[in-house]
C-alpha cells in the first residue's frame, strides 16, 4: 500500500523541480510577508531558499522560527543584488533545480503564479515573468516587460502604470523582463552563466535578457501569473 506521503512524492516526479530564490537585506517583516505568500503556491514541486545579504535585523532567526522548511543562506557581507542572487542560483543548480525563480523579497504572489509560469515553459524559453502590479494599487500594472526600438535600441515599456482592463492578457514575447521576478531555465543559466555581479543593484536584468536573446532563447511575459510589488521597498526608494 502506498502512503499519502509517497503518493505526493511520486506526483512531484512529473513536474520539474523549481527552486525559488529570495534575496533579502534588513527587510524582516517584508520578507516574512513574501514567504507567507510563496508557501501558498499551488505548484507541487518547489523549494524556497532565502539568501540573506548580511542582515542585522534578525531576519534569519525570524525565518527559521516561522518557516522551518525554508532554507536560508547567510552571506558574510552584502554582495548586492546580482552577487547575492547568484549565491542562490548556484545553490539551486547544485540541488538539481530544472528552473530557478529569482524574485524580490518585497512582493506578494498569487498562489497560481508558479504553475502558470511553468505551463508556458519550453526548451527555447529562457526567462519567464508574471504580470506585475503595484501592491498599493492592486489593479494598476507595474510591469509587463518591454520591447526594444529597432531604430535607436531604446526600451519601450508600454503598459507601465496602466489600469488593467484586460489589454495585456495574452502571453507575450518580450525583449526585456524586469528583474523583480525571473523564472530562469537551467539550460539558459548553464549556457550563458549567471547574473553579472558588476552591476551590484540595477541593469543586471537588462544584461541577462540581452544575453539570453543572443543565445537564441525567447523571453515570455505570462499574464495569468500575477504578482504585486511593494515598489522600491527593498532598496529604500519610492
Amino acid at each position: 500500500m502506498i502512503s499519502e506521503r509517497m503518493t505526493v512524492q511520486l506526483s512531484h516526479t512529473s513536474q520539474p523541480l523549481v527552486y525559488v530564490v529570495v534575496l533579502t537585506w534588513n527587510q524582516r517583516e517584508i520578507t516574512l510577508e513574501c514567504l507567507e505568500s510563496l508557501t501558498q503556491m499551488t505548484y507541487a514541486n518547489y523549494r524556497i531558499v532565502v539568501v540573506d545579504n548580511d542582515s542585522t535585523d534578525g531576519t534569519f532567526e525570524a525565518i527559521k522560527e516561522r518557516f522551518p522548511d525554508v532554507e536560508v543562506i547567510v552571506n558574510e557581507r552584502n554582495l548586492g543584488y546580482p552577487g547575492g542572487c547568484n549565491v542562490g542560483l548556484r545553490y539551486a543548480l547544485s540541488q538539481g533545480a530544472e528552473y530557478v525563480f529569482a524574485i524580490n523579497n518585497d512582493v506578494i504572489v498569487d498562489p497560481a503564479i508558479l504553475a502558470e509560469l511553468m505551463h508556458e515553459a519550453a526548451p527555447d524559453v529562457g526567462i519567464l515573468t508574471p504580470k506585475i502590479y503595484f501592491a498599493h494599487d492592486p489593479n494598476r500594472i507595474w510591469s509587463v516587460g518591454g520591447q526594444r526600438n529597432r531604430l535607436n535600441l531604446e526600451m519601450n515599456r508600454k503598459g507601465d502604470r496602466e489600469l488593467d482592463r484586460g489589454q495585456w492578457d495574452e502571453v507575450l514575447e518580450r525583449d526585456y523582463l524586469i528583474g523583480c521576478a525571473h523564472l530562469f531555465s537551467r539550460s539558459l543559466l548553464e549556457e550563458i552563466g549567471l547574473l553579472d555581479a558588476g552591476y551590484f543593484l540595477y541593469y543586471d536584468d537588462l544584461d541577462i535578457c540581452v544575453q539570453a536573446q543572443r543565445a537564441g532563447y525567447r523571453l515570455l511575459m505570462v499574464p495569468r501569473a500575477r504578482m504585486w510589488h511593494k515598489v522600491a521597498d527593498s532598496s529604500g526608494g519610492v
